[in-house]
């Protein structure tokens, strides 16, 4: 058995990147990241600020209203609070996760 047979088997990702085809040849052992170290402290950031977007959304809402069965302040752009900051969430949030994006 070879070791990238071996290494697939017992789940281990043990074989030599300079021998793969299709592994670049650049840096150690064919490894390139560069640029690739930060994604899980940049989620994490995102997913704050998107927790504080979505408080506004979630007060402002019809719906939650209803169920908690509290009123919504009586000023003319109440209606609008909801749909801008979820649009801004959808915009901002959701670029991170849009096909373009995965294919780098």
């Amino acid at each position: 058995m070879s070791r990238i047979s071996q290494g697939a088997i017992n789940g281990s990702h043990a074989h030599d990147h300079d021998t793969v085809p299709g592994h670049p040849q650049t840096g150690s052992a064919g490894m390139n990241h560069a640029g690739h170290g930060n994604h899980v402290a940049q989620f994490r950031r995102l997913f704050w600020i998107m927790l504080v977007v979505a408080l506004p959304v979630v007060f402002f809402s019809d719906t939650f209203t209803m169920i908690l069965g509290y009123q919504l302040p009586r000023f003319p752009l109440v209606v609008w609070i909801s749909p801008v900051f979820g649009t801004v969430m959808y915009v901002w949030g959701g670029r991170h996760s849009s096909p373009a994006q995965s294919r780098s």
